[in-house]
């Protein structure tokens, strides 16, 4: 079991959503990894008559054996201001025998809108993660879970992300995701995001991936992301 997992590590370490955490495993001290992910937002997502493009960038790096940082981007509407950033570091704290691991993060941003410009946010998390072996090629279940405080308002925005996922033994990744959220007015939305990723070369990858809301939730996006490891 043990040589099992550490065959699946590696592909937990370049699972993203949206964008966010990569999970609890810890990146290898030295190596990076970095997405560039053009997203299409339908009308009802991005509240416009026709379809429009925006995106993100996602970086990490390994800065020492159980601390992973980085940096996450994203354009959250149509308008020039809607934009968050922040930047992070993950600690891993514990792998069981079994091979359960568990990781804390801190992260520290912005929050930009038309109507305030730059909010700062602090988003703490944890993350759990297990590999698995299966008849169709190693897989891995990880749920990330934080908080998100805009510490001019108050506010606070609950997230967890449950995601499943299997690298095919044809060298296909296929993921499925479960992103939820509870805004500070107590409302629960969800969304369903499967993806399939493709290795085009050493170190560089392709996801498609399309998203859609399944509670209190209209919007649909379609994702197509370059992965680079370096």
């Amino acid at each position: 079991m043990r040589h099992a997992l550490a065959l699946i590590a590696p592909l937990m370490l370049t699972l993203l959503a949206n964008g966010a955490a990569a999970g609890p495993w810890p990146r290898a001290q030295g190596t990076g990894f970095a997405s560039v992910t053009p997203q299409i937002a339908g009308p009802q997502a991005a509240n416009a008559q026709s379809p429009t493009t925006f995106g993100g960038l996602y970086a990490e790096f390994g800065a020492a054996p159980s601390w992973t940082v980085g940096f996450d981007a994203q354009q959250t509407g149509t308008q020039q201001h809607n934009w968050t950033g922040i930047a992070f570091a993950r600690h891993h704290l514990w792998t069981s025998a079994d091979g359960d691991v568990i990781s804390a993060e801190m992260g520290l941003g912005y929050l930009s809108s038309p109507d305030d410009p730059a909010r700062p946010r602090l988003r703490p998390g944890v993350s759990w993660g297990r590999g698995f072996a299966s008849a169709w090629g190693n897989g891995w279940l990880s749920l990330d879970a934080s908080a998100e405080f805009l510490t001019t308002a108050g506010d606070a925005l609950l997230k967890a992300d449950f995601t499943a996922g299997i690298k095919t033994d044809g060298g296909l990744m296929l993921i499925m995701q479960l992103q939820t959220d509870r805004d500070e007015d107590g409302t629960i939305a969800a969304r369903l995001a499967p993806s399939a990723v493709l290795r085009l070369s050493d170190g560089v990858q392709m996801q498609l991936s399309v998203a859609a809301g399944v509670v209190n939730d209209t919007s649909a996006s379609v994702k197509l992301g370059t992965w680079l490891e370096f």
